[in-house]
């Protein structure tokens, strides 16, 4: 029988999972400010002015407890607006 991996260990422990989940979604988020600020040429002093240095920080440190208001406010500073859809978790996942 083949050794479990990390990963396989993850989808079994639904705490594991979720909060696997949780920090996925959180540097999504991050990666998605950061990319938004690049095609837009605005800089994290830029982006500080419009929603203060503690909000930005928490986005683009890819903090684990982000509110959908302090998202939206982030997003919308950069003129964009949050919008939603799902994956299957399993098949979104590398394998390894």
């Amino acid at each position: 029988m083949p050794q479990k991996s990390h990963l396989d260990s993850i989808y079994e422990d639904p705490e594991a999972r979720l909060a696997f989940c949780q920090e996925r979604a959180s540097l999504a988020v991050s990666d998605l400010v950061l990319r938004r600020m690049e095609d837009l040429g605005v800089s994290q002093n830029d982006l500080v002015r419009k929603c203060g240095k503690k909000l930005v920080n928490r986005i683009l440190d890819g903090h684990p407890k982000l509110t959908l208001n302090m998202i939206v406010a982030v997003l919308d500073a950069l003129d964009c607006a949050l919008t939603f859809g799902t994956d299957d978790f399993l098949e979104s996942l590398p394998r390894e």
